[in-house]
């Protein structure tokens, strides 16, 4: 897991931080070496001391060589700072910028089915303990391993014995605590997952707070926000109680060793088979080298918990993206026409798909449709019949299961994501806008546009009078989703949008179904312009708002039950005429209820 960890930041990491990273550790292990010279420095001092007393010279001599080495340590540890700070910071900045793209490359159908606060918890918070672990833990680790090396090299330089008892601690603690380290790496990735799971319900909270107190749900769903934060709080406790026994326990059995080693080398000192000096050295030797594994080993520890948010960060960016298929000269990708050169016409041949594949339940079924170039199909039908799902295969928000789309006779999946995005443009009735300039949010649909070029989308949108009545005007921010605009506002900013981008191609999921009779009129206006020479498919609520459409496409249960013009539908008798006849009727049983109760009831 650190060994993950530390490559998921090496990799495609430029050369010059990976070898200032390594000079980092490098001036690490220096500062280690540093930290025990004092203790050479000391044993020959005592050494000298016990054969005969110290000079003042002596004295000055062995104070200069401490401070020196403490002034070589500070200074390399400084060095060691900067270095790994510096190349970790630029390294991990680089990953978020590889999970932005990678993120960018994935099917949108992801987005739907996934929490977006567990997609940003890996995106933000794991790379977070990547950082911390390389800044803090990895370094400390490093350092706190360079200095028991030394030590040990000066015990065995003094007595090997001695070494040799000291060698067998740590092998001895790691093995005792091996299945408790276990445990908490298990508990460790379960407790990571858990957080995530509890941040993402608390941003969710958060997002629904409007919802949540009209309904007055807030009891409940602060109760399932208050569950998930629990759970985690004992998931916590007792990967904290593992750690804290695994540490306990290497440091029982490796201090048992220190306890053989007092016990062998005081029995030798007082036989006369060891010096004074050389016990009283060894002594200390050993409590520097005990003090310096028991920081390792939780170093160690911190570095397995982190290695576990490595693990998340790694299988966000083994999400296979959006694969472009070979052209159609069957070599390479994206050799097919450039977006401009495509028609617009849009043809589905044989589609079928399922969210879990071909071994799960087939939302669409054997669909084959053809919308022409500049043509205005209507797609209709019951809830869930397939509607949005075979408008999301248009924008491949997902792929295929079976069949084909082709987008002037070249299959989508041929065509690279920014080819097919160039080519559609999608205006849906739940509109996100940033929390930017009204501005900016328009130029989002073409990010060179200049400001007239933008001043003449919102006009032909509809928008630029009410824009004008901001408080800013266009420079006026939207706030986050928009939540400063009404829904007729954020509509026709949405369609302002779309215009701007001039795609050839509108999905549209009607825009105007969920809003008041004066918005409704003004975002219509917006459409009037945005439909024009463009090839449309549209998403019907009303079916009287699509009864000039080209055809006139009946889903049902995944599959097309009828098409064609609306006479000839309504002519037929069969499902489309049942839909009509229910929606008149819903619509004329308002009317009689107010003829009946008359103006003054």
């Amino acid at each position: 897991m650190m060994f993950t960890a530390v490559k998921l930041v090496l990799d495609e990491a430029p050369a010059a931080e990976r070898r200032r990273l390594w000079r980092g550790i490098a001036w690490t292990v220096a500062e280690g070496l540093a930290a025990a010279v004092p203790f050479l420095v000391l044993y020959r001092a005592v050494a000298d001391a016990v054969t005969g007393p110290l000079d003042g010279l002596r004295i000055l001599w062995v104070a200069g060589l401490m401070v020196a080495a403490l002034a070589v340590q500070w200074f390399c540890g400084v060095r060691a700072g900067h270095e790994v700070h510096g190349a970790v910071y630029a390294m991990t900045a680089g990953l978020r910028l590889r999970l932005i793209a990678h993120l960018d490359r994935l099917p949108l159908g992801l987005f739907v089915t996934r929490r977006v606060g567990d997609l940003a918890d890996a995106a933000t918070d794991k790379v977070q303990l990547l950082e911390q672990m390389l800044t803090q833990a990895l370094g400390q680790l490093v350092a706190m391993i360079a200095v028991p090396a030394v030590v040990l090299a000066l015990v065995l330089a003094i007595d090997p014995l001695s070494a040799l008892i000291l060698a067998l601690g740590p092998p001895a603690g790691l093995l005792a605590s091996r299945w408790l380290e276990r445990a908490f790496t298990g508990g460790a990735a379960r407790r990571l997952a858990l957080a995530a799971e509890a941040g993402a319900l608390l941003v969710e909270h958060v997002q629904a707070l409007k919802a949540i107190r009209i309904f007055a749900a807030g009891r409940a769903r602060e109760g399932r926000v208050a569950a998930a934060f629990g759970r985690l709080r004992d998931l916590s406790i007792g990967v904290e109680m593992r750690a804290g026994i695994a540490l306990g326990l290497f440091a029982v059995v490796t201090e048992l060793a220190f306890v053989v080693l007092v016990a062998v080398d005081l029995e030798r000192a007082l036989s006369g088979g060891l010096g004074l000096a050389g016990f009283a050295t060894l002594m200390i030797l050993a409590m520097r080298w005990y003090d310096a594994l028991t920081r390792a080993a939780v170093h160690r520890v911190q570095m397995l918990y982190m290695g576990r948010g490595a693990e998340r960060v790694r299988d966000l960016l083994a999400l296979a993206p959006m694969p472009v298929l070979p052209g159609p000269d069957r070599s390479t990708p994206g050799t097919s026409p450039p977006a401009p050169d495509l028609d617009p016409d849009i043809r589905f041949e044989g589609v079928s798909f399922g969210y879990d594949g071909p071994r799960g339940p087939m939302v669409l079924k054997d669909i084959s449709l053809s919308v022409p170039a500049g043509g205005f199909v209507a797609l209709v039908g019951p809830s869930g019949a397939g509607k949005s799902t075979l408008v999301e295969l248009i924008a491949r928000f997902h792929d295929v299961t079976a069949g084909r789309i082709l987008l002037g006779g070249v299959d989508i999946r041929c065509l690279p994501p920014e080819a097919l995005a160039a080519r559609i443009s999608m205006v849906f009735q739940d509109v996100w806008l940033f929390d930017l300039s009204i501005r900016d949010n328009i130029r989002l649909g073409r990010p060179d546009a200049s400001d007239a070029d933008v001043e003449a989308a919102a006009r032909a949108a509809a928008a630029h009078d009410f824009i004008l009545t901001l408080p800013e005007g266009y420079d006026t921010r939207a706030g986050e989703g928009g939540q400063r605009l009404s829904g007729g506002e954020r509509q026709r900013i949405s369609i302002a949008r779309a215009l701007l981008a001039d795609a050839p191609v509108l999905l549209l999921d009607e825009a105007t179904a969920a809003l008041d009779a004066a918005n409704a009129a003004a975002v219509q206006a917006g459409l009037d312009q945005l439909v024009r020479d463009r090839t449309l498919v549209v998403i019907a609520h009303n079916l009287a708002s699509v009864t000039a459409a080209d055809q006139i496409v009946v889903l049902d249960g995944g599959r097309i039950v009828e098409r064609g013009r609306h006479d000839a539908l309504l002519a037929l008798g069969g499902r489309y005429a049942a839909l009509w006849r229910a929606e008149r009727a819903a619509e004329d049983q308002p009317a009689a209820a107010s003829a009946v109760s008359g103006p003054g009831s």
